[in-house]
């Protein structure tokens, strides 16, 4: 599907987000026949193979299957505090250094290609510099659990840490979304 659109400036992917209780996990693996982050990154390996893929999570224990599950399917993974999302988005530009990272989280275990495909070409197309989260939810226009948000690099480097709070550091882009007349936000539909 996107071999008819220029990836040469899309360098990282990075899936990173809040953890899911067991139950839900469960039952998504289930209706999916895979484990979620699978079936995540499947959805982007078909979309678009020729992206880069790093996988956010965190350092605690519990979190060290999933680093060697995505070790065994050669997929990069950076680690970083439990509580602190947003520590783990700069450690991953520390090590990925991008124009843009997609933030694609296991919490919209439904995502697929005709999502996925969309996102990316609007994230290649022309953005003003002025933008600084590509969203599907300023307005929401695909349904829950189907949800993508790519924030700019350069935006989350200037970030000063202390302005955030904890829900902010744990939900992303929720700082972004708090202060439309600081950060300009661009809907894809």
């Amino acid at each position: 599907l996107l071999k008819n659109y220029d990836l040469s400036k899309f360098r990282t992917l990075f899936l990173a987000g809040e953890r899911g209780d067991p139950p839900t996990i469960e039952w998504a693996q289930k209706m999916l026949g895979v484990p979620i982050v699978d079936h995540v990154v499947l959805a982007m390996r078909e979309t678009a193979p020729d992206v880069p893929l790093v996988v956010l999570t965190s350092d605690e224990p519990s979190d060290d299957p999933l680093a060697h599950h995505l070790a065994a399917r050669h997929v990069a993974c950076v680690r970083g505090p439990l509580d602190d999302v947003f520590g783990r988005f700069v450690l991953g530009l520390e090590r990925a250094p991008c124009t843009w990272m997609l933030r694609l989280c296991a919490d919209s275990p439904l995502l697929g290609a005709h999502v996925v495909a969309p996102f990316l070409e609007a994230l290649r197309g022309p953005i003003g510099p002025e933008v600084a989260l590509l969203t599907t939810t300023h307005p929401r226009t695909f349904p829950k659990g189907q949800n993508l948000e790519a924030l700019r690099a350069s935006t989350v480097r200037a970030l000063d840490r202390r302005e955030l709070d904890a829900d902010d550091r744990e939900h992303v882009t929720r700082f972004f979304h708090r202060q439309p007349e600081r950060f300009s936000i661009a809907n894809v539909a």
